[in-house]
């Protein structure tokens, strides 16, 4: 089946090589089987996240609880705030089932972002989102 991933939709090839091509020599699978913790919370970030099957929970503390953020499906992202913000993870990411994901290493991410400022721009936005959202559970 084929993966629609909204934030790779707009890339402009204005370059004399493919920005596409450039980001598939950067991605790497991975996978985690349902149940698994991705990352925890203060973890520190060194990888993006891209959804290619299965889907996630993402969680919060919030005195000393878990809670329920949202759940990311196939074609979303994850793991770019820290990447972004220099920063710990912001959130407890979980696979509510089997999952297959593409990932960019930090450094990676910064090279892809730094070739591709429509992705950057995009992410960007889903930053400023989330970490609205994130912002309610700080005391």
């Amino acid at each position: 089946a084929r993966v629609t991933i909204d934030l790779f939709r707009n890339i402009k090839e204005n370059k004399p090589w493919s920005k596409l091509d450039l980001l598939g020599s950067l991605l790497r699978y991975d996978n985690a089987a349902e149940g698994e913790t991705i990352f925890h919370e203060q973890d520190e970030g060194d990888k993006f996240y891209i959804i290619v099957s299965g889907c996630v929970q993402v969680y919060k503390t919030c005195d000393g609880e878990l809670t329920e953020l949202e759940t990311l499906e196939q074609g979303s992202y994850f793991g770019e705030i820290s990447l972004l913000e220099h920063c710990e993870r912001t959130a407890t990411v979980r696979a509510r089932e089997a999952c297959v994901f593409l990932t960019l290493c930090r450094d990676s991410f910064k090279k892809f972002l730094s070739v591709v400022p429509e992705a950057k721009s995009a992410i960007k936005k889903v930053v400023i989102s989330r970490n609205r959202r994130l912002s309610k559970f700080e005391a």
